[in-house]
């Protein structure tokens, strides 16, 4: 249960960086 947690706020992390990137970019 603990690494799914973790796993779904590093997915969550990973989704924000590209989003900001991908923001920065168009």
């Amino acid at each position: 249960m603990v690494t799914n947690i973790l796993r779904n706020l590093n997915n969550f992390h990973i989704h924000n960086l590209a989003s900001k990137w991908f923001d920065f970019v168009a």
